[in-house]
Formats: structure tokens, C-alpha cells, sequence
């Protein structure tokens, strides 16, 4: 084990600026002071990089040498600069030697939590404490788990204090858990783009840029270079970076909820929620990360509305096509680079993915010159796009780099002639995923395939429960970056879970038989958290669950409807009524329920006319919601009708009370005091606790 070290000068920048010529004579103080001590304790300085140096220790005790720098950096005279602090980062692991240089993870995280530190601070992890005694009077401070800038995981950090060195107190590290986000953490190391990030943050940082769209085909890996300019920038956005994924979305009139669901913002009224979402954003600085637009380039208004309504809210679009808006900057991303056939090998960052996605796959993966040429020749023939390159690379666990890239060439040259209309860059990504699928064993495919059936992520217990895919599998299929893991919860990329779907609906009785397995699930799911609807711990039991599977349930609902599933749509209505009212997401509850009006209008006998009444109803009181009175009334009525027929009093009592609101929003208050009575007498006969007392409240307002 290697302990690195990491070492800058705070505010090095206007020092320089400023201080131009003295700078320069105490940045060899500086040098001198660093050399002098890392020597002293057996540590060897790799490399200077900028105003601070990278060191590696492979014996002696690093905290000493650390404490006995800083002491020293307090005690110099540094008065022609006006002062001079350096922070320090210090983390013990694994690194890989080449020339001079060391690489690896544990590299880049020291680096990362340097970022976070303060001039005259010492930060150091648990892997240097357990493995070096503390020096005389010394002590650790525990500063708490941190998300750092590379979204490479949580990290503990801890603070190294020493009575002779003055600075104890500092203000709370510079790390993205100080700032609200919500960006991923991510499974695998983000590996090159320094130019394009450098590129993306510059225009970004443009007072004029309000919105930039990083274009580019798929799987060029726009959403990962977005999220991570959003986390190298969070300091340039007080009120937080956040990601907005739109990829599941079908319709623009969701957008809204989704900003909504990714902020943290609860609707609150019946106003427009895109209205709504820009009284909240007025007065925010804010970085939007919408990934994934090109599926509802339609929706881009709601873009320009909050740009026009805001001052310091920007966004950063991923699409395969720029918006069309006014104000609009845009960026094309390309495959990552890779070489020629004379270049060198490892100075690409194409090359340098697949063999970090390879010893991920094989650990002790070491390039022969034979795989370097082969490897070269991946690169080539998909482009340099990541995620061609990332799944060809988990293979060589099992085959050879030259048998990888002879099966990619016999699928590019299928593809180049069966399928002349796929765009030329796309041909190689299509090569990928196919020959990925030829070389999964039968269970595998048998995975895939049925996994793609949910539209929202999945977890174990769905995976198990419907696709009957064990933890096993998962982590198969994790290995061959085919799913990834985000908390508790298993994501498909949307272009793998195409192409399985696709694979699936080859056999339809196959593929009618999982989405029944989806459907019972959801339906089950949703009856388990009904019960704690109207009760002290919905919040937790109900708005939660279902606003982690929102989509999977959305999407079971319309394939129940599609295919007149009766029972599974009686089930689902009243929680996906409530859920809906409760997040005051009307617009999203209206379309579910008008596309279940229009699908099921025909119904006949007693429980079709109910149920369809019921949607009816459920309807109505969206439209209510969302200020369409005529629209409202009619339906409500034309319910009631149904339910007074069969003597539906639970129903007949949810009708009066909406019709009485109706009317109360009309001003006729005496019209609505009729319904609201009459709602309240049946409410009592059932004894419906939560009926009466929601009525009491609605006659208490019509005398108010």
C-alpha cells in the first residue's frame, strides 16, 4: 500500500496576478520547503502540478513529515505576498506505476479531496490513520462522509490537528454535500473529456449562456460529461446542480413534474405547474442538467418560459438535436479520442477507457503489445464512443482482444450491408450490442430481456418477483455493463433496454407473459402501500414507494388499459387518484385518466359500467383541480348516474363532496351546501371518518 500526498497554494491565482514577480520567488521558497521535508521522511515527489506537488510515500511516517510542513509554512515570512497557505490531501491505496507516474483511483480520489480543503488544512482518510501511529500531541478530527467532485462515492474525512500549528478552525469543506444536488454517484471512474468539460464549463460560466445543448448521437456519453461539469461547478450555483432525467417521459405536459421531482418541490396549488415551478425557481441560482431531450423536443417552451422568468436559473441540455430556442448555445460531443494507426498507445483517452473497463472485468489485465494493436483497432472501428468501448472491454474476461475486435468486424461489415439506412456512426454501437448478445449465455439473454420490461429501474425484489433474475444475474450482468446499480435501485441504458425489448417482442406469448408478471407486481405493490393512505405514516409508506416507482406503475397502468385488464385497473384507481391529488400533480393524473376514459368507454354490465364510472369520476375531479368546471360537472354527473343506479354509497359520497366543491368554485354556495350534506349523511352511515371530516371542513368554509 502507497500513501499519496497532494499539496497547493490557496488563492494561487490572484497571487499571481498580483504579486507577479515576488510570486515567483516564493513559489521556490515553496518548492524548497516541500523538497527539504518529503526527503526527510522517505516520501519521492512525482510531479509538481501547478502550485503544489504530488508525492508518494512508500515507507517513513507521512503524518509527521505532513504536521512538520505546515509548521513551517506558518513560521516562513511570507509578507511580500501578503501571506501564503497550503492545504494538504493525504489518502493511503493502490496505484499503477508507469514511467515516473502513478494512476489508479485512489490517485484521483487524493486529488478530489484536496479540492475540498482549506489553505492551512490537513485532511487525511481512515486508510492513512490505520496504518500510521499518530505523532506526539496530535489528534484527529472526524469532518464527516463527503460527496466529492469525481460522484466516485461517499468518502470519510478527517482533519489532522497539532497544538504548532495555529489554524484549527475552518470553514466547513468545499466538498458537493455542502450544496444542494442530486447527481448520481457513479459505478465507474470518469475517465478523460479534461478538454471538453474545460470547454463546456467555459461557455457555461458566460454571463450571456443561460442555455447550452450538448449534442451528439447515442452512447457518445453526453449525460455523464453533464452531470460531471455540474459537479465541477456547483460553487458557481448556491441553491444546487441538478439532473432532471427526461428519457422515460412520452409527453411534454410531464416535463414540469419531473423538474418538480428532481428539485424537491411540491406543488402546491391548482395554478399551471409550469407556472408553479417558475415562481419557484425566481430568485434561485440554479444549474438544470435536462438529460435526454430529444424525446420530447416539443416540451423545449417550458425551458424558455423559466429562462424568461428567472435571472439565474441555466440549463444544460443532453439531446441528439439542439431545442430551438431563442438564447440557445450548443456543444457537439464526439467519441472520445483514439488513435491513428502510427499514434501512440496510452495517450488516448478511448484507449485509456477500455483498459480501465478491462481490469475492471479482469484485474490483473495488462496489455501485451499484440492486445495494444487490437485494442487501437476497437477504438477504431466503434468510433471512440464509450459505450461501445465499455462494453466491448468487459469481454475480455472471456476472449482474446483480437477475437473482440474480429467479432465487432463481422458485425460491422453485417450491418454496413443489411441496414444501409443506420447512420454510419451508429453501425459500430449496433455491432457492439449485438455481438454482446451472441456471447451471453442463454440465462443471461433470458435477463435481459425480461428486465426490460421496466420503464423506472427496478430492485431485487422486482427483478426476482418478475423477471425471476437473481442477485446473481444482476451482478453478471453489472460486470458486462449491460445494468447499473444506483443506491438500491438497478438502471438499464436506455439504448440496451431497446435493444432487449426489441429481442423480446420477438416472441409475443413471451413477451405478453412478462408484462403480466409486471402488471400483477405493481398491482400488488400498490395494494400493499394503500393502506397507509389517509394515515400518519403515508409519507413514508406511501409517497415514497410509489415516487420511486411512479414510472413502472404509470407505465403497468396503460399496458392494464391497453389490454382491459379490469381487475388490475380497479386495483390501481383510487392509489394513482390519490397519489396524483395528494403531490397536486393534476395534469399528469388528468392524462392517465382521460386515456383510460377514452380506452374503456364501451364497457357493459354492472362492473364495467362502475369501473369505467369510476375513472369517470376520478376524472372529474382533475378537471376540477385544474379550474375546467364544464368539464368537471359532466363527468361527475354522468358517474353519479351509474353509481345511484347500483347504490354505490362510497361512490356517491366522493361525487357529491367534488360536485360541491364545483359549485363552491362557481359561488353557488347553497347548490354546494346541498351536495355537501347530502354527501355527509351517506359518509356518516358508512362511518368514513375521513369523509365526514373532510365534510365538516368544506360546510365550515361555505359559512366562512
Amino acid at each position: 500500500m502507497l500513501v499519496f500526498l497532494f499539496t497547493d497554494i490557496e488563492g494561487s491565482t490572484k497571487k499571481w496576478e498580483k504579486f507577479k514577480d515576488r510570486m515567483a520567488d516564493a513559489l521556490k521558497r515553496h518548492d524548497i520547503i516541500l523538497k527539504e521535508y518529503i526527503k526527510e521522511y522517505d516520501g519521492e515527489i512525482v510531479k509538481h502540478t501547478g502550485d503544489g506537488i504530488f508525492a508518494v510515500f512508500k515507507k517513513g511516517n507521512p503524518l509527521e513529515c505532513v504536521i512538520n510542513i505546515q509548521k513551517k509554512f506558518f513560521k516562513e515570512n511570507w509578507e511580500s505576498v501578503e501571506g501564503l497557505r497550503i492545504r494538504i490531501a493525504m489518502h493511503a491505496g493502490f496505484a499503477e506505476k508507469r514511467g515516473d507516474d502513478y494512476y489508479g483511483t485512489d490517485v484521483n480520489k487524493t486529488a478530489r479531496i484536496l479540492q475540498a480543503g482549506w489553505g492551512g488544512q490537513i485532511l487525511i482518510t481512515e486508510e492513512v490513520i490505520k496504518n500510521f501511529n499518530l505523532p506526539e500531541n496530535t489528534q484527529v478530527m472526524d469532518l464527516g462522509i463527503h460527496k466529492l467532485k469525481d460522484l466516485s462515492g461517499f468518502q470519510k474525512i478527517y482533519q489532522l490537528i497539532h497544538p504548532d500549528i495555529p489554524l484549527k478552525k475552518f470553514p466547513p469543506l468545499n466538498s458537493l454535500s455542502r450544496y444542494p444536488n442530486n447527481l448520481p454517484i457513479q459505478s465507474t471512474p470518469f475517465v478523460g473529456r479534461k478538454k471538453e468539460i474545460s470547454e463546456i464549463i467555459k461557455i457555461l460560466k458566460e454571463p450571456e449562456c443561460r442555455v447550452l445543448t450538448i449534442t451528439g448521437s447515442g452512447g457518445v456519453g453526453k449525460t455523464r460529461i453533464a452531470v460531471q461539469a455540474g459537479a465541477e461547478m456547483f460553487e458557481d450555483f448556491p441553491d444546487g446542480v441538478f439532473l432532471v432525467p427526461l428519457e422515460l417521459l412520452n409527453t411534454k405536459e410531464l416535463i414540469a413534474g419531473k423538474i418538480a421531482d428532481s428539485i424537491g418541490f411540491n406543488f402546491y396549488s391548482r395554478d399551471e405547474p409550469a407556472i408553479q415551478i417558475i415562481n419557484y425557481l425566481r430568485e434561485k441560482n440554479m444549474l438544470l442538467i435536462m438529460d435526454n431531450f430529444e424525446h420530447i423536443i416539443e416540451g423545449a417552451d417550458i425551458v424558455s418560459r423559466i429562462l424568461k422568468n428567472t435571472e439565474n436559473v441555466k440549463f444544460l441540455i443532453t439531446s441528439r438535436e439542439i431545442l430551438k430556442i431563442q438564447g440557445e448555445w450548443s456543444y457537439e460531443l464526439k467519441g472520445l479520442e483514439y488513435p491513428g494507426e502510427e499514434a501512440k498507445f496510452k495517450e488516448y483517452d478511448g484507449v485509456k477507457l477500455f483498459v480501465n473497463g478491462a481490469r475492471r472485468a479482469k484485474p490483473d489485465f495488462s496489455p501485451s503489445d499484440d492486445d495494444k494493436l487490437w485494442i487501437i483497432r476497437i477504438c477504431q472501428m466503434v468510433q471512440g464512443l464509450p459505450l461501445a468501448i465499455e462494453i466491448a472491454s468487459a469481454w475480455v474476461k472471456a476472449l482474446s482482444c483480437r477475437e473482440i475486435a474480429e467479432e465487432i468486424q463481422k458485425n460491422i461489415d453485417f450491418l454496413a450491408t443489411s441496414l444501409k439506412d443506420i447512420p454510419e456512426r451508429h453501425r459500430s454501437l449496433r455491432a457492439v450490442f449485438d455481438y454482446s448478445w451472441e456471447l451471453l449465455k442463454e440465462n443471461e439473454k433470458r435477463a435481459l430481456k425480461y428486465l426490460s420490461v421496466f420503464k423506472g429501474g427496478f430492485t431485487r425484489e422486482s427483478a426476482k418477483k418478475v423477471a425471476n433474475v437473481d442477485l446473481n444475474l444482476l451482478l453478471s450482468l453489472i460486470e458486462k455493463s449491460l445494468i447499473k446499480k444506483e443506491n438500491l435501485r438497478y438502471n438499464m441504458l436506455n439504448l440496451t433496454l431497446r435493444y432487449a425489448e426489441k429481442k423480446l417482442k420477438q416472441n409475443l406469448d413471451e413477451y405478453k407473459n412478462i408484462k403480466h408478471k409486471y402488471v400483477d407486481y405493481y398491482t400488488n405493490f400498490i395494494e400493499e402501500k394503500k393502506i397507509y393512505m389517509k394515515t400518519q405514516e403515508q409519507k413514508e409508506k406511501f409517497d415514497k414507494p410509489l415516487t420511486e416507482e411512479i414510472e413502472n406503475i404509470r407505465d403497468a397502468w396503460e399496458y392494464a388499459v391497453e389490454n382491459r385488464l379490469l381487475d388490475k385497473i380497479k386495483k390501481f384507481i383510487e392509489p394513482l387518484h390519490f397519489f396524483y391529488s395528494e403531490k397536486t400533480r393534476y395534469q399528469e393524473g388528468k392524462l392517465i385518466f382521460e386515456m383510460a376514459e377514452t380506452k374503456l368507454r364501451d364497457l357493459q354490465g354492472k362492473d364495467g359500467l362502475l369501473l369505467y364510472s369510476k375513472i369517470l369520476a376520478r376524472l372529474g375531479t382533475f378537471y376540477l383541480s385544474m379550474g375546467f368546471y364544464k368539464e368537471a360537472k359532466e363527468r361527475l354527473e354522468r358517474s353519479l348516474k351509474v353509481f345511484k343506479k347500483f347504490n354505490s354509497k362510497k361512490e356517491i359520497v366522493v361525487v357529491y363532496r367534488k360536485l360541491g366543491l364545483t359549485f363552491l368554485s362557481l359561488g353557488d354556495y347553497k347548490r354546494s351546501e346541498e351536495f355537501f350534506k347530502k354527501a355527509l349523511k351517506i359518509a356518516k352511515e358508512l362511518n368514513d371518518k375521513y369523509e365526514i371530516s373532510g365534510l365538516k371542513n368544506n360546510i365550515g368554509l361555505i359559512y366562512w
